[in-house]
């Protein structure tokens, strides 16, 4: 024999509710398969479904710009890029353009960043290849 209390098993038909005294506990909000009050959280809509239409464009060339020109803004435009649809069908439209505009507004800080670094590395290349042929001397102090 087992030391667990043994508890009366409801007859088949009978509901939920009256279940309760016979050793089964009720929910604390009803009857179950149904939502708790209060359900769903905030942010969500209440019935589901998506907004009607598509969704806001993902921007992710302008991650793979990023990617491409400057990586430390990739890695957000990235993030902002995947959050675009699931924020869309969640419901939540204006977070949808909100990611959507943060994935572009990266892409376009990298390519700005990219081509001044690019700019600075060309300029110092140039000054660097006209300052050593213009005073290359060799050690007998002969002009090359």
């Amino acid at each position: 024999m087992s030391d667990q209390p043994q508890y009366p098993l409801p007859e088949s038909g009978q509901p939920w509710q009256q279940r309760g005294g016979q050793g089964y506990p009720l929910p604390a909000y009803g009857h179950p398969g149904y939502p708790p009050p209060g359900f769903p959280p905030s942010g969500y809509p209440a019935e589901g479904y998506p907004p009607a239409g598509s969704p806001p464009p993902s921007r992710i060339g302008w991650a793979i710009t990023a990617l491409l020109l400057f990586w430390p803004l990739a890695i957000p435009a990235f993030i902002y890029s995947s959050r675009v649809e699931s924020t869309w069908y969640r419901g939540d439209v204006a977070g949808a353009q909100r990611a959507s505009a943060n994935a572009r507004t990266c892409g376009i800080v990298a390519l700005v960043i990219g081509v001044v670094i690019g700019l600075l590395m060309i300029v110092i290349f140039a000054a660097l290849v006209s300052s050593t042929s213009s005073s290359c001397v060799d050690q007998f102090g002969n002009s090359c």
